[in-house]
């Protein structure tokens, strides 16, 4: 037996969210990409016209099975190859460095 509330989004309000999120933020007139809970909710609103709780947006989204946005954070100018070689040359140097703990 299944018991609390009824669903608010059918199968196919659900297929146009995850088209809708698909399509970017950008497409929905947000500033950026990423997408927010309060964007979801937004865009829950405006397609749908139900409007939902944060807490709910992020249920809702974990359901779908879509998590959280990382965005990365690199600087524009970084250079690949020297982050390469930081890693493969200065960063091992620096842990042979390291004196033993006195445990």
């Amino acid at each position: 037996m299944v018991t609390g509330r009824c669903a608010q989004l059918d199968g196919g309000q659900l297929e146009a969210l995850r088209a809708g999120l698909l399509q970017g933020a950008l497409a929905h007139d947000f500033g950026t990409e990423l997408w927010t809970l309060e964007r979801v909710r937004t865009l829950i609103e405006r397609l749908h016209g139900v409007r939902f709780s944060e807490v709910h947006v992020w249920l809702l989204l974990r359901a779908m099975g879509l998590g959280p946005q990382k965005p990365e954070r690199r600087a524009i100018e970084r250079n690949e190859q020297a982050v390469l070689a930081c890693k493969r040359k200065t960063w091992p140097a620096l842990e042979k460095s390291v004196p033993p703990s006195a445990g």
